[in-house]
């Protein structure tokens, strides 16, 4: 939800809370109109499968030009991705193929709303006081941020200048370089494991696990804080040995300062519908509370 502009500076978090529902899609400024055009030719001719570091050269920073990025929406007021309220930031593009992806629409590259740093940054500080006043901050999400590396860094760099408290939601997909870079602006990691076993990682994601547990070990090293986050699904996720040998795995990880069990939901299957694609879950149901507990008291940190 997109709050009017002029009732911000009056905002608690209690009224937020009774505000916030769904995101809004990015308003485009002058400069993103004119620049779209620029860029439409090569968007059409693009690949949506790009590789674990996809080229991106047209969206790098210069001094020529703003640095841009394809967004496919945006929400003014998150209340679950870090801490206090999140002004959220969501990327087109995914390299994974999960199977219970609940925004299946934010998966393709080089599709979503055009915009700069500037643009989003310009509006993000419009909502400066109750993200203050909350102890929030931004928290750019997806698809996977990490696919739009440099425009991932850039915004980051930006909102840190601005004082805002930064996290990304991501899998962790991408080389160690990437990481790096992008973790040098970054106060908060929502790492998405999905299954500490290779097999089923690459079951449920279509990718390696490799680079996710690279991704946790580097940020254990530049001392970013990380908040785990795995989806438990019946029939899928549940085994119970793999969440014993997670737990195990987790535990030297010092930064890792809360694991969420996210119970498998059917709130998102009507966009595999309308988009058409394969979905494989139609009948795998949400798991029972019995389960949930179980989950919950193995990983807990």
């Amino acid at each position: 939800m997109r709050l009017p502009r002029e009732v911000v500076n009056l905002m608690d978090s209690k009224h937020c809370k009774k505000l916030c529902s769904t995101s809004a899609k990015p308003k485009l400024d002058t400069a993103s109109k004119l620049i779209m055009p620029e860029l439409s030719a090569a968007s059409k001719s693009a690949s949506p499968e790009p590789c674990l570091e996809p080229k991106s050269a047209s969206l790098e920073p210069n001094a020529a030009a703003p640095t841009l990025g394809y967004v496919h929406s945006i929400d003014t007021c998150g209340m679950v991705d870090g801490p206090g309220i999140r002004y959220l930031v969501f990327l087109s593009g995914c390299k994974l193929k999960c199977k219970y992806c609940h925004n299946p629409d934010t998966q393709r590259f080089n599709t979503g709303t055009i915009m700069t740093v500037n643009e989003i940054v310009k509006d993000i500080k419009l909502y400066r006081s109750y993200l203050k006043f909350s102890g929030g901050g931004v928290t750019v999400t997806g698809g996977d941020p990490l696919a739009q590396p440099a425009f991932l860094e850039a915004l980051l760099v930006k909102c840190k200048e601005e004082g805002f408290h930064t996290a990304i939601d991501t899998a962790g997909y991408a080389t160690a370089s990437v990481v790096g870079r992008v973790l040098a602006h970054t106060d908060l990691v929502l790492l998405d494991i999905k299954s500490i076993n290779a097999k089923t990682y690459k079951y449920v994601t279509n990718v390696s696990l490799d680079p996710t547990l690279d991704t946790l070990r580097i940020s254990q090293k530049m001392g970013v804080d990380v908040w785990v986050r795995f989806v438990l699904v019946p029939g899928l996720t549940d085994d119970v040995s793999d969440m014993y040998k997670m737990a195990e795995f987790l535990a030297p990880f010092d930064n890792v300062t809360k694991i969420d069990v996210i119970p498998f939901h059917k709130t998102g299957e009507y966009k595999w519908r309308d988009l058409n694609l394969d979905y494989e879950l139609w009948d795998t149901p949400a798991p029972s509370q019995e389960l949930l507990s179980l989950a919950q008291g193995i990983l807990a940190k």
